[in-house]
Formats: structure tokens, sequence, C-alpha cells
């Protein structure tokens, strides 16, 4: 407790800014590790507002967001990896591991208290990357078309079609392998990211005809993918 009191002393007392910034972070995680966890979320409140919203800020709110778990303010805990996850790249490995919404009334939750549909975009992108992408790729495209989230779910989405193509074509002819492939890909798929690549919204619009035109080609509509690529290419 004395050495967590003399960090924040020394916070307090310094005037260089790059000291004064590691005193932060420091006191945050001294907090964390220690019997006294509480006092953390105390002390990063009272003073997030003069803390410069770089990594080490981040690395911060990721501890705060750890004790909010361990208090089993899943709601909050959850809420908080969201804005680590969107604003701090370096950590957006960790901050997915961490996200867990318990139940549903976690998941509502956490969108309610998410500020602004950047925010709710964010939520969406780590939702989608534990369950439906589909439906999480739908909800940012409404709330913010430009979102770089969305990009990240659409080559997930992509993947995740691929694994679900029957491979078991052994002494099959190859329009029965082609059946195989196009029943295999959802259909509901296909039509959201044609829709979404036609509405020229994205930030990307290259990549989603890209992927438009790949999942055509799965579904053996080559004409609609001649399409879609050559719109990408444009």
């Amino acid at each position: 407790t004395k050495w967590i009191k003399s960090l924040e002393q020394k916070y307090n007392d310094t005037k260089d800014h790059f000291l004064k910034n590691r005193y932060w972070f420091l006191a945050v995680k001294a907090s964390f590790y220690s019997t006294q966890q509480s006092n953390a979320i105390t002390f990063f409140n009272q003073t997030e507002k003069s803390a410069p919203k770089n990594t080490l800020y981040y690395r911060a709110l990721a501890y705060i967001a750890g004790i909010e778990y361990q208090q089993k303010q899943y709601a909050k805990s959850n809420y908080l990896y969201s804005k680590v996850f969107d604003k701090c790249p370096a950590m957006r490995v960790v901050s997915s591991y961490c996200f867990h919404p318990q139940e549903e009334k976690d998941w509502k939750q956490s969108l309610k208290m998410a500020k602004g549909n950047e925010e709710k975009a964010a939520l969406w992108a780590l939702q989608g990357y534990y369950n439906d992408e589909e439906k999480a790729i739908a909800e940012i495209h409404k709330l913010q078309p430009k979102n770089p989230h969305i990009d990240y779910l659409l080559t997930r989405l992509i993947n995740n079609q691929e694994n679900k193509i029957d491979r078991s074509f052994k002494d099959k002819t190859v329009l029965e392998n082609k059946k195989r492939t196009k029943d295999s890909i959802r259909k509901s798929t296909i039509n959201l990211v044609t829709k979404i690549a036609e509405s020229n919204k994205t930030a990307q619009p290259y990549l989603w005809n890209v992927a438009a035109g790949y999942l055509e080609t799965l579904n053996g509509n080559f004409k609609q993918a001649d399409k879609n690529f050559n719109e990408a290419e444009n």
C-alpha cells in the first residue's frame, strides 16, 4: 500500500509529462496486482481525463476491465475491452481473448453502455469474432459502413464459408464436386456480401467486390462473378 501511494505521489508531484504518464500507468498496474484492486478503479476514474490516450492508457484500461471481470461486472468489463480493441491495435489480440459475455443480458447491457455508433460497432466486431459474423457485419454496416472492423469480419466470414465446403470429393465427377461446393455456401452470406458490395459505402469497396465475386464463383454464377471482379479492378 505504501509503495502504491508513493507512485501516486510521484504522479502528482512530477511536472515532466513523460514521467507523469508512466507513474500514472504504474499506479494503476500496481493496484491491479495488489489486494486492493478497487483502488485502481478509483485512481483511474479520478485521473483518466488528464491522461494522454496512448498505448499506456489502453493498457491501464485493460487492467480496469480485468478488475471489473473479476468482480463479475461482465457487461462493464466487455464494454471496456471493446474500447481497447477499437482504439489500440497493439492490444487487439489480448482484448479479443478477454472479451466474454457470460449471458445474453450481459451483451445487451454492454451495448447500452456504448456511446455512439463507433463504440457499438466495436462491440459487434468482437461479438462477431466469437459468434455470428454475418449478423455482426450486417449490424456494423447499418451503424457505420466505413468502420474498419467490418473488413476484418469479412475475412472471417469467407474463411468460415470455405471451412464448411464438403471436401469428400473422392471418386466424384467435376459436376458433382461443383454442386457440393455450391450447396455448402450459405445463400444468406452471398446475399449479404453482394448487397454491401453494391452499396459502395464501405472504406474498401474493391475488397467487397472481390469477396462477392469469389462467393459467386463458388456458387457457380460466373457471369455475376465477372461483374464483381471488374468492379474491383476499377
